[in-house]
């Protein structure tokens, strides 16, 4: 895959299926994609990362769909991971500063799919699930200067592997609406028997 010219790397084995017209599984072990440094200049603007999953195995801490962080001093980051209550957490870090966490309020289950939204806006964190009902965060790390070497599947130091499945991720230089959100949740939710 390409993203600006950029060369992602499939890392100890994560597996292309064509179910649901395409999607990457994960093995709970050591499986990731990396995006070196360089594919993106999100910094301190806003930003949107649309991305389908499906967590197959609940884990004893943190799995991670997706991390952006600092390739440099590993210390500014986002995320979006699920935890092992069964939820579904935005994050934004400073390295040697705050950080900011917003739980979405419903928990997921297993071997179901999902469609998180994350969107930045100035200092202002919000996660939509399946296009509807954002919880919304105001937290000055939000605000935080991002890395730009992007993670699927794991944390930047592999101890936050998923189980299960990832589909498409959208990731765009701007906050979507709420119509925009709305638009590509009924876009692609078929493809995933929603």
């Amino acid at each position: 895959n390409t993203i600006n010219n950029s060369t992602s790397t499939l890392t100890n084995g994560p597996t292309f299926s064509d179910s649901n017209s395409g999607i990457m599984h994960f093995d709970f072990i050591d499986d990731y994609i990396n995006t070196p440094s360089g594919w993106t200049s999100l910094e301190t603007g806003d930003f949107t990362v649309c991305s389908w999953f499906r967590v197959e195995e609940v884990p004893a801490g943190l799995s991670f769909i997706w991390t952006m962080i600092d390739a440099s001093a590993n210390s500014n980051y986002a995320n979006l991971r699920v935890n092992s209550s069964n939820q579904i957490q935005f994050q934004t870090r400073e390295g040697g500063g705050g950080n900011a966490l917003l739980t979405y309020g419903t928990t997921y289950s297993t071997d179901t799919w999902y469609q998180a939204t994350c969107i930045r806006t100035g200092t202002t964190g919000t996660l939509y699930i399946n296009g509807t009902n954002p919880a919304s965060l105001t937290n000055s790390e939000f605000g935080v200067n991002l890395g730009d070497e992007l993670y699927i599947g794991n944390w930047r130091t592999f101890t936050g592997a998923l189980s299960g499945d990832i589909g498409p991720i959208q990731i765009y230089n701007r906050a979507l609406s709420a119509a925009e959100v709305l638009h590509n949740y009924n876009a692609l939710k078929s493809r995933f028997g929603l």
